[in-house]
């Protein structure tokens, strides 16, 4: 039983050297595209686009080789290593925890999430990874996430809630790809997993605050420019009354093409378009007129006679010095500069804009300060749609800002870390207008726009107003290296402010031993 012991524990922590693999993948926590997003700082590379996540390790390969700080959390995971004559095979097999005991302490309530999986690798070569991670588990939420889950029947960014009480829930949740790189800066992808382009916290283009979805993905990284090719299959359960025989298909199609225009300004582009499998008189399934990678959709879209739901986007940032970056994002569902001119309030000037910066205040090999602060700003029926089956949204879940739509936020945060430690305070401030009986003012974007109540006169946070204030304190502590396995306490204060039904708090306290693989957000708006 001892060498078994003793065998189990070498296979866990030991890691054999490698050459630099191209075809896998980081991990979308923040905290890991965050310090890659720093290396890059002092170390500038054209070959690098921090507007596009998950980065791949092909696009990165200056922050592999130099095996900076917090690299360790992808590159030191155990392996086997078997060598064959014409090729070299490495298989990993990682666990993956997520408990937290916690407590909403106005209503004096448990809160606690039981939660286990495992993640598996093959890579072979230097161009060929397999990737599959499954997750499951159980959990009691606190008050207000309670709430979201019995209006939208799913646990944010995990996919369905199956209730096991009035309280707990059970899920799971799959992700995995399969990635091939031909050459060092081309990479092709079949998967089920999320996506986030821009600089910010949020995105008002493509997020990751929605549950998984299968895709298909092709990424190109030459000379100044990165671009990505992405079709996706979503679903629709809004109106399926959590039946799975009702959940209905949608497909979008995605572009985006960034510049490294120069070592200080980057400039992207953003398209896409959303459209549903099923209707009432067809079945549609995926479109392969939209496959082209480099068309643009809106002439597509009008040579197939369709109403597709199609959106443009651009994203910028600007570096100062090493230690300031401004970014910012602009999102075109639709449009007329007249209407916009004369500021009439039109119904279908739907757009989004995103203004913020990031101050490294202080910024070592083991240690950064940094301040972040971010603007955003989307008018009603921005990312909606005449069929609720085209809007721009999967399980439940918009696909670009967890708000939806008519509402103004500020969000803050200061984020300190120091070697395994790492320290973070941020606060969100948010107006969001709701409907006062039911109508459509256009904040809800599971709402047709055709339900509208009038043309003009349209403000954003109009209707009722409702101001979300969550504030979060957050310290944890990076056990596990190599497994990215963090211990953490938060707190939490969300308050919802509404003068009509009165105010809404919920102070939480949380701790956590969880393995850092994707972001989880507690900072969503309820009705």
């Amino acid at each position: 039983m001892k060498k078994i012991t003793w065998a189990l524990l070498f296979l866990l922590f030991i890691s054999s050297f490698r050459a630099q693999k191209l075809a896998q993948q980081y991990f979308l926590e923040n905290a890991i595209q965050d310090s890659i997003e720093h290396f890059y700082l002092d170390s500038f590379d054209y070959k690098f686009h921090n507007s596009i996540k998950p980065y791949i390790t092909g696009f990165t390969q200056n922050y592999a080789n130099k095996n900076s700080r917090l690299n360790r959390f992808y590159h030191q995971f155990t392996e086997m290593d078997i060598e064959f004559p014409h090729n070299r095979y490495q298989f990993t097999v990682l666990p993956t925890i997520d408990i937290q005991a916690g407590r909403d302490l106005l209503n004096n309530s448990p809160i606690y999430r039981l939660s286990g999986g495992i993640l598996t690798r093959i890579d072979i070569n230097k161009d060929f990874s397999l990737q599959l991670q499954y997750q499951g588990g159980i959990t009691q939420t606190s008050n207000f996430i309670a709430q979201f889950i019995d209006d939208y029947r799913v646990l944010p960014g995990e996919g369905k809630a199956r209730a096991i009480n009035a309280k707990a829930y059970a899920f799971d949740q799959l992700q995995g790809f399969i990635s091939y790189s031909p050459k060092p800066l081309i990479n092709l992808q079949i998967g089920k997993g999320k996506h986030f382009i821009g600089n910010g916290y949020r995105s008002l283009l493509l997020s990751d605050v929605a549950n998984n979805y299968p895709y298909f993905k092709l990424s190109a990284n030459p000379w100044h420019f990165q671009y990505q090719f992405l079709a996706t299959w979503l679903k629709d359960l809004y109106s399926d009354q959590g039946l799975k025989n009702k959940n209905t298909n949608k497909f979008g199609v995605f572009h985006y093409f960034d510049w490294n225009a120069t070592k200080w300004l980057n400039v992207g582009l953003f398209e896409n378009v959303v459209w549903q499998g099923t209707d009432s008189n067809r079945t549609r399934g995926f479109d392969p007129n939209y496959l082209n990678p480099v068309i643009f959709f809106r002439p597509v879209e009008y040579s197939l006679g369709s109403s597709d739901n199609s959106m443009l986007g651009f994203n910028t940032s600007i570096k100062i010095k090493k230690r300031v970056e401004l970014y910012g994002q602009v999102a075109l569902d639709e449009f007329l500069l007249k209407n916009i001119v004369d500021q009439n309030g039109w119904w279908a000037n739907k757009y989004g804009i995103q203004a913020g910066f990031k101050f490294w205040l202080l910024s070592q090999r083991n240690s950064t300060l940094k301040f972040q602060m971010e603007y955003n700003y989307v008018r009603p029926f921005t990312y909606t749609h005449g069929s609720v089956q085209q809007n721009y949204a999967h399980y439940n879940q918009p696909l670009a800002h967890p708000f939806g739509a008519n509402f103004k936020e500020l969000y803050s945060c200061l984020n300190y870390q120091f070697k395994n430690i790492q320290l973070s305070l941020s606060n969100v401030y948010a107006q969001v207008g709701v409907s006062e009986k039911n109508e459509n003012i256009g904040q809800n974007i599971f709402q047709s726009y055709n339900s509208r109540l009038k043309e003009f006169g349209h403000e954003t946070v109009q209707g009722r107003k409702k101001v979300l204030v969550n504030t979060e304190l957050r310290c944890a502590y990076v056990l596990v290296p190599a497994l990215n396995i963090k211990a953490e306490i938060a707190l939490q204060q969300y308050t919802i402010q509404d003068k009509v039904v009165g105010d809404w708090h919920t102070p939480a306290i949380y701790f956590s031993l969880y393995s850092g693989v994707l972001n989880r957000y507690r900072d969503l708006f309820v009705k």
